[in-house]
């Protein structure tokens, strides 16, 4: 039995100690169909817009948090496939909320039954369900497919477990726990023949990690690269004069060749060549760089010189080829996300990069706000929430409410060099502090060797998440009148915890900055939604929790959620050319 059809028996029956009010009536098959829709009853002052859910032959549900009346008259406008929008109406059966609408993995929302069609209408109508029939997913086999309702768990598809970094850390936050599943809406219905040009993919072209989304056979799925890992590391290496290497194996060769690897070139999108952080990323970075005509930065690789559009140029064309070995289709447009921090110009070049990669940007989204698109329709995702999203290179915090079934971003901040990267570095320098004082030796300033201090220490880092206590090893490092010798150090959560901080706080100062824009404080919020795969380090979570005293939860996987919510926008855009975010 699917798990719709689960939600219709629920549906079938009266039942006011779960939370469904209405009379007893027949249950239908309903599919899974997202469509936009205006809707309004006399509870309401106006159409509010909205999507379906799913449909029957005589009925539909609608998610919303908007209250109505058992009984109440209902008025629609439906847009159907072929992108004409009808009105029909028709009245409340069910009224879903609280305990029920989560163990049934709905968003809160409305059963409506419809009137009688006229015989034009209901020919309209009967194509629909045609087509939303066609689209039901088919049992778990696609290999491209994250199921949104696993929550922060595996993901299927992958080779083996999910990689220890990425696993929930043991934690005695109750909001840790994997969230029920994920409501109908957040499955989007392919409803119309493939389109004459390519597909639209949604891309994360993180600092650290890129990802990349499309629609798959009713849901959005997280595509996998050609080693079957659902992110690829945002890494490029020139192993010599002419070749190219992307992603995985690249990121090999952080530690034996940091000469000729550039990992993080986002960081440098767009930046003068003598902004302060910048020089001092430079200065640490064993590649050789120098100032542009036009005062950004060049990279220079075996006497070639490379723009960083040009390097974000190779992340995106790699992220290009493996969504069309995955969907067996041509791929020529892209949904990106983006920092909040990103100006209309480093917009712009990121617009040049995926042209570079033979790609037309037909939107961007706010990163924070790809994550909230994700979680929508999260069960108890309502009120007024916080999106912490994390990255490994920037930070973002945004506000959005979504009390009456609306999505309105309310305010947002960000801090374009802060991420994951800055606990490698935090760490990094403990332990050259360390090494200096023992041994007289700056590891600083061997910009080699330094590379390969901090590769140690991100590798650390994670091991960390899941365990109370790792080693750092960086092998021949240090030098005695003996010969090489290893770097090893010992280090437990406590210790990372300490020397980093500083970079939480940071990142909580931004959250401040933008609750400061409303007026609000951090408890006045409904809950915070975590977005970014450096939300899984323990000292983080625990930071958030002493720092807001809300649910801090976990969705979407939040390395995952900025790039389903881009594949989401993607989707919509594929269907009928209008989003969820036009209306906001």
């Amino acid at each position: 039995m699917r798990w719709w059809q689960v939600f219709v028996d629920k549906l079938s029956r009266r039942s006011r100690d779960e939370g469904v009010l209405g009379p007893r009536r027949r249950a239908e098959v309903r599919y899974l169909y997202q469509a936009s829709i205006e809707a309004k009853c006399g509870s309401w002052p106006s159409f509010e817009r909205l999507f379906t859910g799913d449909v029957s032959a005589h009925g539909m549900y609608v998610p919303t948090d908007h209250q109505a009346k058992v009984g109440e008259k209902i008025e629609l406008k439906l847009t159907l496939p072929d992108g004409q929008v009808v009105p029909i109406t028709g009245h409340v059966v069910a009224v879903i909320a609280g305990e029920l609408a989560a163990r049934a993995g709905k968003a809160p929302g409305l059963g409506v039954q419809l009137d009688d069609f006229s015989p034009e209408l209901q020919k309209k109508f009967d194509a629909l369900i045609a087509a939303a029939r066609q689209q039901q997913p088919e049992p778990e086999e696609n290999d491209f497919d994250i199921d949104l309702e696993t929550g922060p768990g595996h993901v299927p598809g992958t080779r083996g477990a999910r990689p220890e970094h990425m696993q929930e850390p043991a934690s005695t936050l109750p909001s840790a726990a994997p969230p029920p599943p994920a409501t109908p809406s957040a499955r989007v219905a392919l409803t119309q023949a493939r389109p004459r040009r390519g597909r639209i993919i949604g891309i994360d072209l993180g600092t650290t990690y890129t990802s990349i989304s499309a629609a798959v056979k009713n849901r959005v799925a997280i595509l996998p690269f050609p080693d079957g890992e659902r992110q690829a590391p945002s890494v490029i290496a020139f192993p010599q004069r002419g070749e190219i290497i992307v992603g995985s194996a690249a990121k090999d060769r952080v530690a034996s060749d940091p000469k000729h690897t550039i990992h993080s070139p986002k960081r440098l999108l767009g930046r003068n060549f003598d902004d302060r952080v910048i020089e001092a990323f430079l200065v640490q970075s064993a590649w050789t760089s120098e100032r542009a005509p036009d005062d950004s930065v060049l990279i220079e690789m075996w006497g070639e010189k490379y723009a960083i559009p040009q390097l974000c140029a190779y992340i995106l064309a790699e992220a290009r080829d493996a969504a069309e070995r995955a969907l067996k289709s041509a791929v020529d447009r892209a949904v990106i996300t983006v920092p909040v921090s990103f100006d209309e110009a480093r917009v712009r070049l990121l617009r040049r990069a995926a042209q570079l990669a033979r790609l037309e940007v037909v939107a961007t989204i706010d990163e924070p706000s790809a994550a909230a698109l994700a979680n929508r329709f999260q069960p108890g995702f309502g009120g007024i929430v916080g999106v912490y999203d994390f990255g490994g290179g920037t930070f973002d915090f945004t506000i959005v409410d979504v009390s009456g079934g609306d999505f309105k971003v309310l305010a947002t901040a960000g801090d374009s060099w802060l991420g994951g990267d800055d606990f490698d570095l935090a760490l990094a320098e403990a332990v050259a502090n360390q090494i200096y004082k023992m041994h007289g030796m700056d590891l600083r300033k061997q910009v080699v060797d330094w590379q390969r201090v901090l590769y140690a220490c991100e590798k650390t880092k994670r091991q960390l998440t899941n365990e109370q206590s790792a080693e750092i090893h960086v092998p021949e490092l240090l030098r005695s009148a003996q010969g090489p010798m290893d770097l090893r150090f010992r280090v437990d959560r406590g210790i990372l915890e300490r020397v980093c901080a500083g970079v939480i706080d940071r990142s909580l100062a931004t959250c401040s900055d933008a609750l400061a824009l409303l007026d609000m404080k951090p408890s006045e919020l409904s809950a915070i939604y975590l977005s970014g795969g450096t939300t899984y380090i323990p000292a983080v979570r625990s930071a958030l929790q002493r720092h807001f005293q809300v649910p801090i939860k976990t969705g979407v996987p939040p390395e995952h959620a900025v790039c389903v919510g881009a594949g989401i926008h993607a989707a919509q855009l594929e269907i009928q050319g209008r989003t969820t975010l036009d209306e906001h």
